[in-house]
């Protein structure tokens, strides 16, 4: 029961746009999206932005991260996301 409400909770946190410390942009022209993101899901989740994060890859603006991926689709990003 703990770990259903546990996932629950964590999608939640994948919808809600309050307390969001990354923003990452996926895609170019006009196919074009924002993530507004928390940098700790992801690095708890992903390897790549442990990576990313830890060196300095990602600039940080107004105390956000920002990150843009104009190789990646909005659509595949936000699968990735998910």
């Amino acid at each position: 029961m703990f770990l259903s409400t546990l996932s629950q909770d964590l999608s939640k946190i994948l919808e809600n746009k309050l307390c969001y410390d990354f923003i990452i942009t996926a895609g170019e022209g006009v196919d074009i999206k924002t993530f507004k993101v928390h940098s700790a899901i992801l690095c708890a989740r992903c390897p790549y932005f442990q990576v990313a994060l830890s060196n300095s890859w990602i600039k940080k603006e107004n105390d956000k991260f920002t990150f843009t991926k104009p190789n990646i689709s909005p659509k595949i990003f936000d699968v990735i996301l998910k």
